[in-house]
This record gives structure tokens, sequence and C-alpha cells, in this order.
């Protein structure tokens, strides 16, 4: 049986959540040999729950997991967020038809209650996708969110100094907040393995099943933290596009 199990989530320094994992069965071929995982939010996340925490790193594999007909194991998880799951996966199943979406999350449930602000926040690469979600929400004055680890890798710290203080600057001209982020995520799968899982609907991983769902899943501690009631993502452009 395909099953990964959550082992361990731990704080560390105050503002870095570390995720052990196990991974047995056929489908360990699609992970990395590292089983420790980490994000690191560059804010005090002391206070977040486990059960909120753990968001993140289960939205990052749950497409793999569905798509391999794999368990997922964890203790505690958001209520909110398990409660709506089955709707996730049947938003992909609509957009792909030709591929099982089997696998399944087994985890407690947690009511975690916390406070609602009102605010909103967006993920803001610099690119025109981003502005314009950025442009669309201003007079909302949302505070900008950007990941060190997905489109600039880790190990790149010039590419993230550069990226960053341009981010910043925005932040700064608009009188938002901004939050970076620093994640190992994209280490985690081995995106080649899962592009022949899914062939035949003419997608790769990345693009047409981890991207969304790993990125805006980053925000849950920082939700839970700052209140927001929304996160905005760019939708860039639709299935229908051609060039």
């Amino acid at each position: 049986m395909n099953q990964i199990r959550i082992d361990d989530i731990r704080i560390e320094n105050g503002t870095r959540v570390l995720f052990e994992y196990t991974v047995t069965g056929d489908w360990e071929v699609c992970f990395t040999s590292q089983r420790v995982s980490f994000i690191d939010y560059f804010t005090d996340i002391s206070e977040v729950p486990k059960a909120v925490l753990a968001v993140p790193f289960i939205c990052n594999i749950l497409p793999a997991a569905w798509v391999c007909d794999a368990v997922i194991e964890a203790d505690k998880v958001d209520s909110d967020f398990l409660d709506h799951v089955e709707e996730i996966k049947n938003g992909y199943k609509t957009m792909y038809p030709m591929i099982d979406f089997r696998g399944k999350l087994v985890a407690d449930s947690e009511n975690v209650i916390s406070k609602r602000d009102g605010g909103s926040a967006c993920f803001f690469s610099g690119g025109l996708d981003a502005n314009t979600t950025l442009l669309r929400h201003i007079e909302e004055r949302p505070a900008l969110i950007s990941i060190w680890g997905s489109d600039i890798k880790v190990t790149n710290e010039q590419g993230w100094k550069t990226a960053s203080e341009h981010i910043r600057l925005t932040a700064d001209k608009n009188n938002v907040k901004f939050y970076p982020i620093k994640s190992d995520f994209r280490n985690v799968l081995v995106e080649g393995e899962l592009d022949k899982h899914i062939r035949e609907t003419g997608d790769k991983w990345w693009h047409g099943f981890q991207n969304s769902i790993a990125i805006i899943s980053h925000a849950a501690p920082l939700a839970y933290i700052e209140g927001w009631d929304k996160v905005y993502i760019a939708s860039s452009f639709s299935a229908a596009y051609t060039v």
C-alpha cells in the first residue's frame, strides 16, 4: 500500500516549522531521499496549532496521493480544511476527467478557533499576473506573500535577494506588509516521476497539479496569526488561451 505518515511537526527558533515523514510503497520513487522538510516564515509562529501547521505540507502532496492511490496519515488537522478536501479533489476531477483520483487523507479533526479581522493577503512574485491581482484588490491593502523556493531555488540567494527587494519596494509603495517565506516544498517530490502518472492530460505536474495548491496553502499559518479571511493567488491565463 502506498502511504505517507507525518511523524512529527515541530517549530524551530520560533519561525521555522519542520516536518518529519515516512514514505512506503511503490510510489516512493515519486519522492526525493529527504525525509525532513521545512518552511521558514521569518515571523513568530510559535502559537500556531500543529493542526494548522500541517496544512501546507499536506497540500503539497495531496494531488500525488490522489493519482497514486495513497494514504496520507496525520495526527490532527484543522477541521475547516478537512471539511473541504473532497471539494478540492472534485475540482481536480473536473479539470482532469481522464485521471483516476483515489487515495485519501486520514487524520483526526481539530476545531481551531482563530480570529477573523477581515484582512487579506495575496501571493506576489512581481509578474504581470501578480501585479494585476494586487491592483484588483488594492482597496483592501492586502499583505504580500512570496515564497523563496517556488520559482527561485532555496539555494539561489542572489536571485531571492533581487526578487525580494523588488517585492519589498512594492509593499512599501502601497503601504502594505510583506511576508517572505522560505520553503523546500519543491524538494519533496520528484516531479519527473509524477509527470508519468498524468501524461494523458498533456500537462506537467508542477504546472497542472502542484503549483497553486502547494503555494496558496503556505499562507495558512499566517492567516491564523493575522486573522485574514481571504488570500488571493493569481489565476494567470485560462485553459482556453492560445498563442
